[in-house]
């Protein structure tokens, strides 16, 4: 899913980053006012202020790193210290 592209039309699943447009033809977007971030519908083109990403309620927020590198894990800790506990 392309959240840079106005005209994309993919189903928006969980963890994907989306757009939201005003009826007033603006992005929504996270603005510093004040020291205070705030969501405002002044936004003129899609930048990283303006891309939201979805999550289900009640889960908690996932780094983008593990869907990136679905693979990492720590065997490789595990394993050396499996061999650590036989050698004692």
């Amino acid at each position: 899913m392309d959240a840079r592209r106005a005209t994309n039309k993919d189903k928006v699943t969980p963890f994907n980053d989306i757009c939201l447009r005003s009826p007033y033809s603006n992005f929504f977007q996270v603005e510093d006012v004040g020291g205070e971030d705030l969501i405002t519908a002044n936004g003129p083109e899609i930048t990283e202020a303006s891309m939201f990403k979805v999550i289900k309620a009640a889960i908690p927020h996932l780094p983008d790193w593990l869907f990136k590198r679905p693979h990492l894990n720590h065997n490789n800790i595990t394993n050396s210290y499996a061999g650590f506990l036989d050698q004692n």
